[in-house]
């Protein structure tokens, strides 16, 4: 770590999958597989309502059972009724897929 930024370690970043894609096209957020965590961040909250379900919904769709889903810290998605279950860890809230 530096003072003005956090450096990720090479092994790490290798072991990451990144990935830039469009939320709102069906085939890019279908192509993603199978996920253990999902960070969308500072994203939902650029959406109305109902676009945001469906993007969380789908997004859902890309998460293992007991998959996480972070979000944001103004993104709360209660409002939404997704079918992710919110969870607080140490004032950490995130979201997670119930095992199916």
């Amino acid at each position: 770590m530096t003072p003005d930024r956090v450096v990720v370690r090479p092994e790490l970043q290798g072991a990451i999958d990144w990935r830039r894609i469009n939320l709102l096209a069906t085939p890019d957020v279908t192509s993603l597989g199978q996920f253990d965590v999902i960070v969308c961040r500072n994203v939902l909250i650029y959406f109305h309502d109902n676009t945001a379900r469906w993007v969380v919904n789908h997004l859902s769709g890309a998460l293992a059972a007991g998959g996480f889903l972070l979000v944001g810290v103004s993104e709360s998605l209660l409002r939404l009724g997704t079918a992710l279950r919110c969870e607080e860890r140490g004032g950490v809230f995130f979201y997670r897929k119930t095992a199916q």
